[in-house]
């Protein structure tokens, strides 16, 4: 997913699959939701499920209303301090 419409109030998913994640713990990540200034718009905290296999699926997700801030947004998903993953998508 590259575009999202504000329109459509729809609620935006971010999935990860996480190589060599290691198997019988439970990971602390969070999510940051940023708009096109830079702002940390929404954050995601939350601990996984016991994790059973070493390639791991996880999701974060927000919910992009009519008043979000178009143009280029970006979410990044940390696990602790470290960062894991990032993307950038446009919401019209």
């Amino acid at each position: 997913l590259s575009i999202v419409s504000r329109q459509a109030n729809g609620e935006v998913f971010y999935r990860v699959t996480l190589s060599d994640a290691p198997v019988g713990q439970k990971l602390s990540l969070s999510c940051d939701w940023i708009d096109p200034s830079g702002q940390v718009l929404h954050q995601n905290h939350y601990q996984t499920n016991e994790v059973t296999t070493p390639v791991w699926a996880t999701v974060c997700r927000y919910r992009i209303g009519s008043a979000a801030p178009v143009g280029s947004w970006k979410v990044r998903m940390f696990l602790g301090d470290r960062l894991l993953r990032d993307a950038t998508f446009a919401v019209e």
